[in-house]
């Protein structure tokens, strides 16, 4: 099992940087360890999470 977390601060949201990271570490687990599922969390406390 994979878990990826992050935090990162008001300046950086809305700007696709951690999004496209995301994608290719999803890439990345998904080649080296044939992954089978993906879960994806969010916390509801922060309004606005871009899902």
């Amino acid at each position: 099992m994979v878990h990826i977390g992050y935090c990162i601060g008001w300046n950086w949201w809305h700007q696709g940087g951690m999004s496209e990271d995301l994608m290719m570490l999803i890439a990345f687990f998904w080649m080296r360890w044939v992954l089978t599922a993906l879960r994806v969390v969010t916390i509801p406390e922060i309004p606005i999470q871009g899902w």
